[in-house]
């Protein structure tokens, strides 16, 4: 499949923003318009005062209740609705959209300079090195997911809890902490690794000391997950070619899979940027 055109790579920065998206907000105004994005914190904001609400003292434009519910009916799920006529003090409170999203220059930078060069040949991606958004204007469905797995994130630490119940309703914590690391923060370099992933259990006991590392390739055609488990009761470090898909994470008595684990996040989560 054919290069980003010349005409479209003249799009970034101008009508599009530098990773692709519709720069203009919509006509009725409730979408604003790409400005750049939040790239500054709130005034008197500290590191140690971790994540902040930048916009805290705005107030609701609208507040749908029961009583003016079918005004936004073309707005709301059914499930929305059915909670509204049900619940008497069940209510919505609507605030001014943002477009807050912003990348690091470079990536805008890296985006363009490779967006008339990369190409798909089947399912495998050509001419790409992170960072960058490979696809900005994409084609297909194809592109469309390579643009999700390369998104940037440098690196980044978290922490998440998980409460599988049982039958009986008892239930119990499983407590996971990754490190993720994309290839352009590795030493060295990676081109062909979205990610390096390193986590640990921190609960319940029996997993306690349970270590992962899993290398994960942007291109599939081009390699494969390598992964690795430490197990503290053996003090061994292994080879793990079943940490994938519908594999039985440990310590879920066979109610969560990997590949649910990538798609769900946790009740409680903890990040930290670093």
């Amino acid at each position: 499949m054919a290069e980003m055109s010349p005409a479209d790579v003249d799009r970034l920065g101008k009508d599009l923003t530098p990773s692709g998206a519709e720069r203009a907000g919509n006509k009725d105004g409730t979408i604003p318009a790409w400005e750049g994005g939040l790239t500054q914190p709130p005034a008197g904001w500290k590191p140690e005062m971790g994540y902040v609400d930048p916009f805290k003292d705005e107030k609701p434009v609208a507040v749908i209740n029961q009583q003016n519910a079918d005004l936004y009916k073309d707005k709301l799920s059914p499930g929305l609705m059915g909670m509204i006529k049900k619940y008497p003090d069940f209510h919505l409170n609507v605030y001014p959209t943002h477009r807050t999203f912003a990348n690091p220059p470079s990536v805008y930078d890296a985006t363009k300079a490779q967006a008339g060069k990369v190409k798909l040949e089947g399912l495998s991606i050509k001419n790409y090195d992170v960072p960058g958004v490979p696809f900005p204007v994409p084609a297909n469905g194809v592109e469309e997911m390579y643009n999700h797995t390369t998104r940037f994130f440098g690196s980044y630490k978290a922490c998440r809890d998980w409460l599988p119940t049982r039958g009986n309703g008892d239930n119990y914590r499983v407590g996971f902490c990754e490190d993720m690391v994309q290839g352009q923060n590795m030493e060295p370099r990676q081109k062909n690794n979205v990610f390096s992933f390193f986590g640990f259990y921190d609960a319940p006991a029996t997993l306690v000391g349970t270590i992962y590392l899993v290398h994960d390739p942007v291109d599939y055609t081009n390699g494969e997950r390598q992964a690795w488990i430490y197990n503290a009761g053996q003090r061994r470090v292994r080879r793990a070619p079943d940490l994938a898909y519908d594999n039985i994470n440990d310590g879920t008595e066979g109610m969560r899979t990997t590949d649910n684990y990538w798609g769900f996040q946790g009740a409680m989560d903890r990040y930290e940027l670093v």
